[in-house]
C-alpha cells in the first residue's frame, strides 16, 4: 500500500485539511493554515470527516505540514538525516542535499587547515566567503596573521582564532581613514606618526592626543632609559607585557587597555633608547 493523501474541507486555498494514511494503515489529520505572519499546522488527536476530497502528492504539501507528519511518524526515533530528508524531500532532492553537506564539511576542514583556525571560526568563515580559490599572507606578526582571500577579504587571525573578515575595499579604507587620524593626533601632540599608532585605536581624539603626551613624557624619562636600555641590547625587542608593566605606574588600566602596541611603536620606542 502506497502512502494516500487527501485533502478537503477547504475553506480558501491558504486554509485546509489534509488526512495522511501512510503504507501500513495508520492515519493522520491536519489542519493547516497560511496567515500573513507564517504558516499554522495542527495535528488533530481525534479523526474528522473530510469533505470534497481530491488526492494530491507528497509535494504538494508544504513543506512546515510535512515536517509536522514527519515528527508524528517518528515520534521515538532518531532516523539520520539523510533518512529524514529522504522522508521530507524524496531520495533525489535528499542525495543533492547529503552532497551539499559533504562538500561544505570538506570546505570548512579545507578552510581550517589552510587558514590554521579552529573549527567554529573555518565555519563562520565559509558562511561568509564559500570556498577558497586563492590564499596569500599580507602580515605575519606573531600572534597575529592577516590574509588575503579570493582577491576580496581581508581575513584576520590569532592564536588560531578568527578574529575579523573584511571585504578588502573596506579594510583599506578602514586603514586609510586610520592613517589619517593617526597622522593628526601626532601633529596635536608634536610627536612622530609611528609613536602616536599606539593611541591609533582610542576613538576620542582629545583623550588620544593627551594619553600619548602623557606618553611621550614617561619614555623620554630616565626611569625608562634604566628599564629597558640593557633589555632592549640582550633581546632585540621590548616587551608588551613589560611595557603595559611599566606604564601601570603612570596610567589606569583602562586607558593601558585602549593602546596598540604596534611594531612602529616598538620602533620609535628603540629609537628614543638608542638616541637618549
Amino acid at each position: 500500500m502506497e502512502r494516500i493523501i487527501q485533502k478537503g474541507n477547504v475553506r480558501s486555498e491558504n486554509n485546509y485539511d489534509i488526512r495522511i494514511i501512510e503504507e501500513n494503515g495508520n492515519e493522520y489529520y491536519y489542519h493547516f493554515l497560511k496567515a500573513s505572519d507564517g504558516e499554522i499546522v495542527l495535528t488533530s488527536p481525534k479523526p474528522f470527516n473530510l469533505k470534497n476530497i481530491a488526492e494530491v502528492s507528497w509535494d504538494e504539501l508544504p513543506i512546515k505540514l510535512r515536517e509536522e507528519h514527519y515528527r508524528n511518524v517518528n515520534p521515538n526515533t532518531t532516523p539520520s538525516e539523510y533518512e529524514r530528508n529522504s522522508f521530507l524531500y524524496g531520495k533525489d532532492k535528499a542525495d543533492e542535499i547529503q552532497r551539499d553537506a559533504e562538500l561544505k564539511e570538506k570546505t570548512i576542514s579545507d578552510i581550517g587547515r589552510k587558514l590554521n583556525v579552529y573549527e567554529f571560526s573555518a565555519t563562520r568563515i565559509y558562511n561568509t566567503i564559500g570556498q577558497l580559490e586563492k590564499v596569500e599572507v599580507s602580515t605575519r606578526e606573531y600572534p597575529w596573521i592577516e590574509y588575503l582571500v579570493n582577491d576580496k577579504w581581508i581575513i584576520k587571525t590569532k592564536n588560531c582564532f578568527l578574529m575579523s573578515i573584511e571585504e578588502k575595499s573596506y579594510a583599506e579604507k578602514q586603514r586609510k581613514d586610520w592613517g589619517k587620524r593617526v597622522k593628526h593626533i601626532a601633529k596635536q601632540a608634536k610627536t612622530s606618526f609611528d609613536m602616536a599608532t599606539v593611541v591609533g585605536d582610542i576613538p576620542d581624539i582629545d583623550e588620544a592626543v593627551n594619553i600619548l603626551k602623557e606618553i611621550v613624557r614617561i619614555v623620554n624619562g630616565q626611569e625608562f632609559y634604566d628599564e629597558f636600555m640593557i633589555r632592549l641590547k640582550l633581546y632585540k625587542v621590548i616587551s608588551k607585557n613589560r611595557f603595559d608593566i611599566f606604564l601601570s605606574r603612570f596610567l589606569s588600566d583602562e586607558q593601558i587597555g585602549k593602546l596598540n602596541f604596534s611594531k612602529k611603536f616598538q620602533k620609535a620606542l628603540a629609537i628614543i633608547l638608542e638616541n637618549k
